[in-house]
């Protein structure tokens, strides 16, 4: 193929990501999902429950410190958390989240 031909390919269908590139990359992202692996070794979903942020956070150090990542701020993982669709919820005694 010549190097016109090969930009006319390029143009008309873009860039081709070959399958083994994208399934490295999608591991590398997985891998690289702390809260991601946190919630799915650490957590299950049942509607209308609630954690409060303290608990929810005080669980999440405990899991990084054991897994040798870094810790996060309380609002940095009810941010993260409230990113992955659970509804941030404040009460008269505590701020959490619900499923």
């Amino acid at each position: 193929m010549g190097v016109i031909e090969g930009a006319l390919q390029w143009r008309a269908r873009g860039l081709e990501i070959p399958p083994s590139v994208a399934v490295a990359s999608a591991e590398y992202f997985d891998d690289a999902d702390i809260v991601g692996q946190f919630l799915a070794d650490e957590t299950y979903s049942v509607t209308g429950n609630f954690v409060a942020a303290k608990d929810l956070r005080h669980r999440f150090t405990q899991w990084t410190e054991a897994q040798n990542q870094n810790t996060w701020t309380q609002q940095m993982i009810v941010r993260e958390i409230g990113a992955r669709g659970f509804e941030n919820v404040k009460t008269m005694v505590s701020v959490g989240s619900g499923g």
